[in-house]
């Protein structure tokens, strides 16, 4: 299917990725799970962590990993420092998206940020907008249209500001069932398959999906990371990640969503062998999270009973320039740098040979149509 992009989508596009149009980005949007990880290293309850350590971590995270990577994903309310210390040439990704669910509610609905807009993110100096949203294709009607009618939203508003909309998709069990489980790994599949074949519809508007692998390796027979209990075996395996590349009519990279090195590498092994045509992989904490205990010490050092400092209004708003950089993080990019160089280099290591594309352009060729 041939979609038409502007031509300014199609630089922006580009700044995401690589000079060989890779995308590979280091995913710093995490705020309730982040602030809950600092809590729980230093033993604190969550609201008495300090706005300053998530800005800290995500500025650390930034500094250290962005030269490896081709572009940053963060939030505007905790992420404008590490946009700040983000590597020259590498790209900006905002996510737009409220943090977290309402868990009183059925459906896992998304919430966008109030005070924000794809054309506010793009005058904050977004190369491109994200939107995560929980999808099942088996959940209630109902709750599907609502979140269908918030990414065509969302489409829309990027299509006016003619910034690309990367829409980042996480599966669940729409009966309530443990999405780590064995059960959960056999329907996985299909779950991912049927979510990327619905919202690549030119509908939506969506230039950049960040998709979960559809298989589960753990339950895997054949896998490194196999622990036991299968739920399909390799050619079943590889034959889901053909399906699912087949049914994005989208580029796409792999959204890590918390996977640990082993099984992220291991992932895009299986990704390789199976022949698949994708763009890069967006990872976050699975690299970078063992950096949180580090950073709540460091900050419960500078802090002397502050209270918690929140966004102003002008933080939210274009700027000039960014502000400058937070001061004392350097213990906390010594431990971020510990646990992620090992996998970060095994992770550049498998997309520079053998990985996405299989050595093949990635992005929109030059008469701007995917």
């Amino acid at each position: 299917m041939s979609v038409s992009l502007s031509s300014e989508k199609v630089r922006r596009m580009q700044a995401l990725a690589d000079d060989r149009g890779v995308i590979a980005i280091i995913g710093a949007d995490q705020r309730t799970s982040v602030r809950n990880a600092l809590a729980a290293a230093k033993g604190l309850d969550p609201d008495d962590v300090e706005d300053e350590s998530l800005r800290e971590l995500k500025a650390s995270v930034a500094k250290v990993l962005t030269p490896h990577a081709s572009a940053l994903l963060t939030d505007p309310e905790w992420g404008l420092e590490a946009a700040a210390q983000r590597a020259p040439g590498s790209g900006l990704m905002f996510a737009y998206e409220r943090s977290g669910y309402d868990a009183s509610k059925p459906g896992r609905l998304p919430e966008l940020t109030a005070n924000l807009s794809a054309r506010r993110l793009k005058e904050m100096g977004a190369d491109a907008v994200k939107a995560l949203v929980r999808y099942s294709p088996f959940d209630d009607e109902e709750v599907n249209d609502t979140k269908q009618a918030l990414i065509e939203r969302v489409g829309a508003e990027c299509r006016a500001e003619e910034i690309p909309f990367c829409l980042a998709l996480v599966g669940y069990d729409e009966t309530g069932g443990d999405e780590h489980g064995s059960s959960y790994a056999s329907r996985r599949p299909r779950v991912v398959i049927e979510s990327v074949r619905e919202l690549s519809k030119p509908r939506y508007g969506v230039d950049l999906l960040a998709v979960e692998f559809p298989v589960d390796l753990r339950f895997a027979r054949g896998s490194t990371v196999f622990e036991g209990a299968a739920a399909y075996g390799k050619s079943r395996a590889l034959e889901a990640y053909r399906a699912a590349a087949e049914a994005a009519e989208r580029p796409f990279v792999y959204l890590t969503a918390g996977l640990g090195s082993a099984q992220l590498v291991e992932s895009l092994h299986w990704a390789a062998e199976a022949g698949v045509n994708f763009c890069g992989v967006s990872s976050g904490r699975g690299i970078w999270g063992d950096g949180a205990a580090t950073s709540v010490s460091a900050a419960s050092r500078r802090s002397k009973n502050g209270s918690k400092r929140k966004p102003s209004r002008e933080s939210m708003r274009p700027m000039p320039h960014w502000p400058t950089p937070v001061h004392g993080i350097a213990s906390t990019e010594r431990t971020i740098r510990r646990r992620s160089s090992t996998e970060s280099n095994q992770i550049r290591a498998k997309l520079r040979h053998g990985g996405p594309n299989q050595g093949r352009r990635l992005l929109y060729p030059n008469d701007q149509t995917h």
